[in-house]
């Protein structure tokens, strides 16, 4: 639905023919723009697989999985990132990186954006 291009762009992309409602925009903005602040301001590398999974987290942490119930939020990060990070790196990479980053990157209860 959409993604954040790291140098030379820097730039969040929206694919307009897969945002179906207000919502989704709204959404997909919000979880792209975790994505830049992570790179432009805390400086993490993307060609990384750790440090991507890492803002995968966060952004699924702030929105993807906002909504959902503190027990079951773990579970619903941990999948939204390693699907996300699959996208770039083979699936035991990712495992391996969404792991390590669920236990550096995943925000305490209550942490507001």
């Amino acid at each position: 639905r959409g993604y954040f291009e790291v140098p030379p762009g820097n730039k969040v992309t929206l694919c307009c023919n897969r945002l179906d409602s207000p919502q989704a925009l709204e959404a997909t903005l919000a979880h792209e723009l975790v994505h830049a602040q992570d790179h432009l301001v805390g400086e993490l590398n993307f060609h990384d697989p750790v440090q991507l999974a890492c803002s995968e987290v966060r952004a699924a942490a702030f929105v993807d999985c906002a909504a959902t119930w503190e027990w079951f939020r773990r579970s619903c990060v941990r999948n939204a990132a390693f699907q996300s990070t699959k996208v770039n790196y083979s699936q035991e990479v990712s495992r391996t990186s969404v792991e390590k980053a669920m236990q550096d990157c995943y925000p305490p209860p209550g942490t507001q954006m």
